[in-house]
């Protein structure tokens, strides 16, 4: 994919993701922004290209700066603190409880993404206290052997582990070297979301 192509497209992403979160209409956004609904639902589907002007008209509606709309930058919600040496329950909602992290998002924008926060020190030296894991629910057909994933238990408990596959088993590695793995049947890879990036503290 060439420059203008990509670069369209992250933009297209970016708009869809901010329009997710807003709750508004494409159409009750484009009033708002001053651009012709049709034109509007055009550039959504990419049969057309973003210029500087729309990107002038909708980055107020959204409370964002161009800027913001051209380097895809979303907050994401931190729904848990987790430490290495304990369980926590998965959050079934995406939910603000710990506040927000700004994710550049790699090549693309993706929905229902959260973050999880390291709480502690048992996952040193590879992450640090106040890491914050960006997750994508219900990612597990992208998952790879020795991704990081936020796997989840018969009673709903989660755990931060690296998974290595095979064709009939998961196992799942504890970022802390002290706690053994644990070997599941393949079919539990469905309850695993992959970890996107690792946002370390500054």
């Amino acid at each position: 994919m060439d420059d203008i192509k990509q670069r369209n497209k992250k933009i297209t992403e970016t708009i869809r993701g901010l329009l997710e979160e807003s709750g508004k209409s494409p159409h009750r956004i484009a009033r708002l922004a001053r651009i012709e609904p049709a034109n509007f639902y055009r550039l959504l589907e990419e049969e057309r290209e973003w210029n500087l002007g729309h990107l002038e008209k909708l980055a107020p509606v959204f409370g964002k700066s161009v800027e913001e709309l051209l380097t895809a930058t979303r907050s994401v919600p931190v729904v848990e603190r987790a430490s290495a040496l304990r369980t926590f329950p998965y959050p079934q909602l995406i939910r603000e409880r710990f506040g927000k992290v700004n994710y550049l998002g790699g090549g693309d924008m993706l929905n229902d993404l959260y973050a999880v926060e390291v709480d502690d020190r048992s996952m040193m030296p590879a992450f640090k206290q106040g890491t914050k894991f960006i997750v994508q629910k219900e990612s597990f057909r992208k998952i790879k052997d020795e991704d990081i994933v936020i796997c989840v238990d018969q009673v709903g408990q989660a755990m931060i582990c690296y998974i290595r596959l095979t064709p009939e088993t998961i196992t799942l590695k504890s970022l802390n070297p002290t706690i053994p793995d644990t070997i599941m049947p393949r079919t539990h890879l469905k309850v695993c979301d992959k970890v996107l990036e690792a946002i370390y503290p500054e």
